[in-house]
């Protein structure tokens, strides 16, 4: 197909031709969406492109298996990718192919290995995954037929492709082959079935349709969107009411931005739901004249804010409100009472939209907040503007300019430097953008000076301030001057530039007033200084944390920015702090507590550049911690810049490559006293044995004394154990390389070295080892350990030997016999606990109370049956509000589900072993209880009524009745939403579980569509707390459909269909089977994006009375 080969069932021109140019135009389109947007002629489907974004999205749950032998069918050139001209061949088939074409596009999807004949074990799997089916004329299965074919002529084993062919055509009906009749019209005619469905919960326009509404393109729909979700974040109910608008359109004492008044006008024309709150699709439409609108558009735009009571002129009332929400305080106020007077002359009540415009008109100004709102986007909300000189503008309205000669800014204001090269480059970029010639823009909505072909300026790159900085502690290259090396701006046009281009990184400097000067400047070098923190007892803590001091700074300033820096504000709002500074030539701390001017700057305290500074706590005795070594007669500074505090003994091993196994084996060693001490004193050298057979000479030891040294006798706080790890490789070859060791092993052939490098006995004697012969067990252990010292005399013997006793009894003569052999390990087996732990998540039936989050104590061998009967212990209160008049949670009213992807995949039987139980997904649901009749959820279980496994008491009030008055089952509800694809064919967006599942008891047969409704909005309600609640006759905010275990789709894959809807009438619905079907929730997408709450499924801890373990039951 398209390609070259034999497997090719039809050319690309002849397919073109027979779909013909609308065909052709559609499929095209929904290639580039498949491909993301890259040219026909050279882009290419991979497998999961093919997969997710062509099949999956018309045939949402066609088998894996079929979906990559229809990818390889397709694939004709066998490079793992489908090309437009093969995806068009493919479609051509499938569309308006003869039969004899589409058997064999057949033939070639179950041919796998490309050999031109089917094997039986390529079609096994199918057959597996399509079922069987039964050929109606001969009433023969299709296996049956199958074997027939194979063993035709002697093919027991193989089919080519004309008798696979012939077979197909006899059973057009068989699974195997019906698929491909029945899946052309899915794939082709546009998904109907589907899309209708998905778009009964899909009540939100996607962003595309949403772009062709507002007239944006695309990307500036997504940088709305991406608004959208800050401000909501911003939000503490996660909604853009009115002061959410107003903390970034109008923030309080702040020039920029709109008026108080304003906003509340802007806000009401975007709310035109009139809920006070306002939501996506309001949100796009309505700013969409603000991003890119016409001066018509804002002509009209500026109308709709102004007209308050929406009847289609404005008034003299809205006129003066309008003039009050535009007035500046240099306007005079006569001059706009004048404009006012003027234009409502003659008795004239009110303006016509036509007459309100030709107004504005006159008055241009008036239509200019308009441009100020889309500035606040782009500056407060990082939405870089789409067309360069705009962008220019922005920044230059939002800073102005900086004169070092003659600073304008307020004292105690941050500014920021921008490297002069980077500064350039974009000004070069914005002026030559708003040169250039218009042409039209790119499809992808891209700014035309983005493009990196011909004349177009070159996008400059991510900001760059690495060339200011001589060092990473902030501080500035000497001799920088303003305007060649750097710029200034102000706070917000930085923050707006960082958000559009990144990099960094940030310098910012604070505009100080100096006292002998009095005039304003901008501190571009304040002092450098580090900062230490004292312990309790006077040593000092790391190396110095660098800190930027102004020089204008008072004491209480300064002491509070050094507790923040150190994490210790508590202790300075009680007052226990002091502080003690070292100039860089000095090496003595000197006090900076002041008794009688606080004020004071750092200046005139005397700190200087490069100076350190202690802080100190006072301790609980009232002691301060510098009175431990002011009072001694050593040197009268602890020198902590220089020297830090440092215990001995606490120093790391740099692993060498996989030889944290010795690190951790030579730490212990290191700290185990005796030993120490013996190398430490260098007593170990009249020990060491030159001459032993089976140790090192004496190296061994050596080696490792010189470790020791280098841990406990230097100031260092990691070293390097390369001597060590070089000596032990050459004493066993397994240490040489980098691989991985066990350290017991390590710890074992180490310890047996050493011991021959210092064993004292330089020939080993032969000694005979006595019987025991009845003597006492301390008698013999001496002489055997006696014997022992003979040979092996060291002090790692002595250290870290023992004896074993072993005893030895003829049955013939009764002779007895012990013997105390000596070992230096023991291998000990851990206890086995004879419990265990399960997590579980307690749903209650109330679905407003939180899920608790909850960890079970039951026997190691336990069931299901003993986690209900854990819950049942630990007596939870299902409405904690209630106090103690709460219910209790009962073990016989809960079911032990698992839960796997946001679906209930199987509820357990009480005999399932906690074995079987799938970690992290445990969930108790408790079931509710009728009204009437039926009380206990394990009647409804796959028990028999009132089994119990055998050799475990009955639960208190367990019991149920023998005859249960009504019959009822638990159904599985799931959550579904519609999510995005990136790849799509048709339909741009699936539906998706998300959430917690939960659990309905509902009566059979006995329930209309309304009260399943009803029921369902309860257990849904916590999750849209915000929402208004639903009346009888309005929209529910949510579609209940009818679908299969998984809560993906309804009936066969070949139907396509996500569910089954189910209308809120009032007619009795069919009975449900609760172990096939699943009901879902598909959710109004408006409702999920404006008012679900996310913290919904968040676990809660058991209040204080309650046992988060529970004790096991009694019967453990």
């Amino acid at each position: 197909m398209g390609g070259s080969g034999s497997r090719v069932i039809i050319d690309y021109e002849t397919a073109a031709r027979k779909l013909g140019t609308s065909d052709l135009s559609r499929f095209r389109a929904g290639f580039g969406r498949l491909s993301q947007g890259r040219a026909t002629t050279t882009a290419r489907l991979n497998l999961r492109a093919f997969r997710e974004g062509f099949l999956g999205n018309t045939v949402p749950n066609m088998p894996g298996l079929l979906q990559d032998a229809i990818f390889q069918a397709f694939d004709t050139s066998d490079d793992r990718s489908v090309s437009w001209e093969e995806f068009v061949c493919g479609l051509c088939v499938l569309k308006c192919g003869s039969e004899e074409q589409r058997l064999k596009m057949l033939f070639y999807v179950y041919d796998m290995d490309r050999d031109n004949k089917i094997t039986r074990t390529e079609l096994n799997p199918f057959l597996k995954e399509l079922g069987n089916g039964v050929d109606p004329s001969t009433g023969r299965s299709n296996v049956e037929t199958l074997r027939l074919a194979f063993n035709e002529n002697g093919k027991s084993s193989e089919l080519s492709m004309e008798d696979f062919i012939h077979w197909a055509h006899r059973n057009r009906t068989a699974p195997l082959v019906r698929w491909i009749y029945e899946i052309q019209g899915k794939l082709l005619a546009g998904a109907q079935a589907a899309g209708d469905q998905r778009r009964l919960s899909r009540r939100t326009l996607p962003k595309d349709l949403m772009a062709e509404a507002s007239g944006l393109n695309k990307k500036t729909v997504e940088d709305l969107c991406i608004v959208f979700e800050q401000l909501k974040n911003r939000s503490r109910l996660r909604i853009v009411d009115e002061p959410t608008m107003a903390a970034v359109f109008s923030p309080e004492g702040d020039s920029f931005g709109l008026s108080r008044a304003l906003l509340s006008k802007l806000f009401l024309m975007l709310d035109r739901t009139g809920s006070a709150t306002i939501n996506l699709d309001e949100f796009v439409s309505g700013l969409s004249v603000c991003c890119q609108g016409t001066f018509d558009a804002k002509l009209e735009f500026a109308f709709k804010v102004f007209d308050s009571d929406k009847d289609g002129c404005i008034n003299c009332a809205e006129f003066s409100q309008m003039q009050h929400c535009l007035r500046q305080p240099t306007d005079e106020s006569s001059e706009l009472d004048a404009t006012l007077a003027r234009t409502f002359a003659d008795g004239k009540e009110s303006l016509s939209q036509a007459e309100f415009v030709e107004w504005i008109r006159n008055h241009p100004s008036t239509v200019a907040f308009i441009d100020t709102v889309w500035e606040v986007i782009c500056m407060e909300l990082g939405v870089k503007p789409r067309d360069p000189a705009r962008e220019a503008a922005t920044i230059a309205n939002a800073s102005p300019p900086f004169d070092p000669q003659n600073v304008t800014f307020k004292p105690g204001e941050t500014l920021y430097l921008i490297c002069a090269k980077w500064w350039v480059a974009w000004q070069q970029y914005t002026a030559a953008a708003a040169a250039s010639p218009p042409t039209a823009s790119p499809p992808d909505g891209r700014p035309r000076s983005l493009s990196r072909t011909g004349s177009h300026p070159q996008l400059p790159p991510k900001l760059d301030n690495s060339e200011l900085l001589a060092d990473i502690e902030g501080r500035l290259v000497p001799g920088l001057c303003h305007g060649e090396d750097y710029v200034v701006v102000n706070e917000r046009a930085w923050n707006a530039l960082h958000w559009w281009y990144g990099g960094g990184p940030v310098i910012k400097r604070d505009v100080v007033l100096p006292s002998d000067t009095g005039c304003a400047e901008l501190e571009i070098d304040p002092l450098f200084v580090l900062v230490f923190r004292s312990t309790s007892m006077g040593a000092v803590i790391g190396r110095g944390q660098s800190m930027l001091v102004s020089k204008v700074t008072d004491f209480e300033e300064l002491r509070r920015d050094v507790c923040e820096q150190l994490g210790m504000l508590h202790d300075l709002e009680s007052g226990a702090v002091q502080l003690w500074f070292m100039p860089d030539d000095s090496v003595e701390w000197q006090s900076m507590s002041l008794e009688d001017d606080e004020n004071a700057t750092v200046q005139e305290l005397g700190l200087t550049d490069r100076s350190s500074i202690l802080i100190e706590a006072k301790q609980p005795s009232g002691k301060w911690p510098s009175s431990y070594w002011r009072a001694t007669t050593a040197p009268s500074t602890p020198e902590p810049s220089h020297s830090p505090g440092h215990s001995a003994g606490v120093v790391g091993l740099r692993n060498l490559g996989n030889t944290c196994y010795m690190n951790s084996a030579l730490q212990c060693l290191s700290h185990t006293r005796s030993l120490r001490e013996y190398f430490l004193s260098r007593d170990f050298e009249y020990d060491v044995n030159t001459t032993a057979k089976y140790g090192m000479a004496g190296h061994l030891a050596v080696s490792f004394s010189e470790l020791l040294a280098e841990l406990w006798l230097t100031r260092t706080r990691v070293c390097s154990p390369r001597g060590f790890k070089e000596t032990i490789g050459r004493f066993n070859q397994m240490f040489e390389g980098t691989q991985q060791q066990d350290a017991q092993e390590l710890l074992g052939i180490f310890m047996e070295g050493l011991s021959e490098d210092l064993n004292r006995i330089k020939e080993k004697p032969y000694v005979e080892l006595p019987d025991s012969n009845g003597r006492p067990d301390a008698v013999v252990a001496a002489e055997w350990w006696a014997c022992n010292m003979k040979r092996d005399l060291s002090v790692v013997t002595l250290l870290f030997s023992g004896q074993f006793k072993s005893y030895l009894r003829c049955n013939d003569c009764k002779f007895e016999s012990a013997r105390f052999d000596p070992f230096s390990s023991l291998q000990v087996e851990l206890p086995t606990p004879s419990t265990s732990y399960v997590d579980v998540v307690i749903a209650f039936a109330d679905r407003t109370q939180v899920p608790l989050k909850a960890c079970l104590q039951i026997p190691k061998q336990g069931t299901v049956w003993h986690i209900c009967a854990a819950i049942h212990e630990l007596e939870i209160r299902t409405h904690p509000s209630m106090g103690h008049a709460s219910p209790v949670l009962r073990g016989d009213q809960v079911l032990v589900a698992d839960v796997t992807r946001n679906s209930v995949w199987a509820f357990h039987e009480l005999t399932t072993h906690i074995s079987q139980l799938a970690p992290a997904s445990v969930y108790v649901y408790q079931v509710a209880p009728l009204d009437d009749g039926e009380v206990s959820a394990w009647q409804i279980s796959r028990l028999e009524d009132g089994a119990t496994p055998e050799g475990m008491p009955d639960l208190e009030d367990g019991a149920a009745p023998e005859e249960p008055a009504l019959c009822s089952v638990v159904l599985t509800v799931v959550h579904r939403k519609q999510k995005e694809l990136q790849r799509y064919w048709q339909e741009p967006t699936y539906p998706a579980l998300f959430g917690v599942p939960f659990v309905l008891r509902l009566r059979t047969g006995a329930l209309t569509g309304k009260e399943l409704y009803r029921l369902v909005w309860r257990q849904c309600i916590h999750m849209v707390p915000e929402y208004d609640p639903v009346e009888v006759d309005a929209p529910w905010p949510f579609v209940l459909s009818r679908t299969n275990r998984s809560g993906t789709q309804w009936g066969h894959w070949l139907e396509g269909k996500i569910g089954e809807p189910i209308p809120p009438h009032d007619m009795l619905l069919p009975e449900f089977d609760a172990d096939i079907e699943t009901l879902a929730v598909d959710w109004n997408m408006r409702v999920y994006n404006e008012f679900y709450n996310n913290t919904c499924l968040l676990y809660t801890s058991p209040s204080p009375r309650d046992r988060t373990r529970s004790r096991m039951p009694s019967s453990a």
